[in-house]
């Protein structure tokens, strides 16, 4: 009886402390003025729900894509372009009426992919850039290049609309990384094709950071081949680039 007792009293407990957390995580996770919602509606609905509630903020989640990811750092170097570039700019647009698109405008400080072909944009001046594309990433210069990322952050009508996803934050302005992105013939527009998976951070002491925090072949590659070490994997493009 006392087993029986002791038993139900623990499981009370537990019971007890899991509604604490959660109504703890979701006091902290929930500001007075911002409304959370996970139902499907147009930009222009939601900026509805939040003034309906006293709002002037609403969140709410991403698409999730299916990201291609190289296996491994030397299958990046020959099957993409690898870079390192600092996010200049940023500006989100909508996509459509349902979602968010955040345009990143990147210089490029360093190319990793030896085999990268520069003066194949020789009419690269005629390209056409998607029409949202405004003054606020232009002009594109030499050594930039746009790409696209979903989520991303607009005020509609007096109210803050952030569309976001867990495993792809937005990126940050003034930040170095390391990127792969496809080989293409278009100079100015590059597509992340791995998503968060193709994107690291590069800390102060140039140490790699992966902004998708699941593991995957090329985060383990790189951790444990390179110790995400940028200074190392630059050593690995030199080494490569010495033996062909």
């Amino acid at each position: 009886m006392k087993i029986k007792l002791s038993i139900l009293t623990l499981t009370a407990l537990l019971v007890a402390m899991t509604v604490s957390l959660k109504s703890s995580s979701k006091n902290k996770q929930e500001p007075s003025d911002s409304t959370y919602t996970t139902e499907w509606a147009t930009l222009s609905e939601r900026v509805q729900l939040a003034k309906r509630q006293g709002k002037n903020r609403i969140i709410f989640p991403g698409p999730v894509g299916i990201p291609a990811i190289p296996g491994s750092f030397s299958k990046a170097l020959e099957e993409y372009r690898v870079v390192v570039a600092q996010l200049i700019a940023q500006k989100s647009y909508p996509r459509g009426e349902t979602d968010i698109k955040t345009w990143n405008k990147f210089k490029v400080l360093d190319e990793l992919s030896q085999d990268y072909a520069t003066d194949s944009y020789a009419n690269s001046s005629a390209e056409t850039l998607p029409e949202e594309i405004d003054q606020a990433l232009l002009p594109i210069q030499e050594n930039e290049f746009l790409a696209v990322q979903s989520g991303g952050v607009l005020n509609l009508d007096g109210v803050t609309v952030i569309q976001e996803t867990s495993h792809y934050p937005l990126l940050s302005v003034n930040q170095k990384y390391l990127l792969i992105v496809e080989k293409s013939s278009s100079k100015m527009v590059k597509r992340m094709l791995s998503g968060p998976y193709g994107v690291f951070t590069i800390t102060a002491n140039n140490h790699l950071d992966p902004v998708g925090k699941e593991t995957t072949p090329l985060s383990l590659d790189i951790t444990r081949r390179y110790g995400r070490s940028l200074e190392r994997l630059k050593a690995k493009v030199s080494n490569r680039a010495s033996q062909q």
